[in-house]
């Protein structure tokens, strides 16, 4: 078994080592649910008559450790996946919690994300002819964006004209401005920072990229689609919970040329992008249904899986 190491098994351990010296969450509550991190705190701070704790990512590429994990786990009520492929992921990693482990898809809220789209998105420039391509997320390793300035070398020198934009922040960033510089595309790369609302940028993109190495379901993908943009994703373990690949967005190959050469092709095949706006311009990714899901949690395990039987008969 591989030694325990990376992000998530360092998270493991500080959030280990601060529950002694955080207070407790005041009140008694039906539900509570850590959607974000360790959830040491919900089983150790919370008083609630069910706990969940959110999985966002595919398990298998976290390596954990198992002693902590299971700490957790087995003081919880649920364990969430945001996909299906995410929710077997961590199955197949402690079968023990199978009859915990449930999917809720990440809900969109369309009606926000299209007004706040229609703000200013300043820095973002478009010359003439040339096709804008974005991409979102975290500085660090699952985004891969240090791949991007060699993408982009290979992009231009097949007589393509590109500005590529990136947004977010994290503790890669040195090592992404290190990756433009190496390869001279200062002018056609642009980190933009953090920013509070991403949608208008993702509006204003031709076509958004996430060329990611490993996804649970990447909400950002979700969100261009939803605002009409043509998408392109690597195809990671769970890349096909993400998409209907070749209809409302393109899996492309996880190695660089092939990632690239894919990459290429839809930047010139306008008909192809049209095709994919119209699939997600008539397509649903607000996913309402699935906050019943969360309200149903309260009702306790046995009401879930009623839920759950009564869906697969229908």
């Amino acid at each position: 078994m591989r030694k325990p190491t990376g992000t998530w098994t360092h998270l493991q351990y500080i959030s280990a080592f601060l529950q002694p010296f955080l207070p407790n969450i005041p009140g008694e509550y039906d539900l509570a649910a850590q959607y974000l991190g360790v959830a040491d705190t919900l089983v150790h701070k919370v008083n609630a008559k069910y706990k969940v704790a959110w999985n966002h990512t595919d398990y298998a590429t976290q390596h954990p450790n198992p002693k902590l994990d299971r700490r957790v786990y087995t003081n919880v009520d649920y364990v969430v996946s945001v996909s299906e492929s995410c929710t077997e992921a961590f199955r197949r990693m402690y079968p023990a919690f199978s009859q915990k482990a449930v999917t809720v898809e990440n809900c969109l809220a369309r009606e926000l994300i299209e007004r706040k789209s229609l703000l200013p998105a300043a820095g973002m420039y478009r010359e003439a002819g040339e096709t804008v391509l974005l991409s979102v997320g975290r500085f660090c390793e699952a985004k891969n964006f240090e791949a991007i300035p060699k993408i982009c070398t290979v992009l231009l020198k097949r007589g393509l004209s590109v500005k590529w934009y990136i947004l977010g922040y994290g503790d890669r960033e040195t090592k992404i401005r290190e990756a433009i510089q190496a390869v001279h595309v200062e002018d056609f790369v642009v980190l933009l920072g953090k920013k509070e609302n991403p949608y208008p940028y993702m509006r204003m993109c031709d076509i958004y990229v996430q060329p990611s190495v490993y996804e649970g379901k990447c909400v950002a993908v979700r969100e261009a689609q939803l605002l009409g943009k043509p998408v392109i994703i690597t195809d990671f373990s769970t890349a096909h919970s993400q998409l209907r690949d070749g209809t409302d967005g393109m899996i492309a190959p996880l190695d660089f040329d092939g990632f690239t050469d894919a990459l290429a092709a839809l930047i010139q095949d306008n008909e192809k992008q049209e095709a994919l706006k119209a699939a997600c311009r008539s397509t649903d990714f607000t996913q309402y249904k699935e906050a019943e899901k969360i309200l149903r949690f309260a009702e306790g395990r046995e009401s879930y899986a009623e839920d759950q039987r009564h869906c697969a008969d229908l």
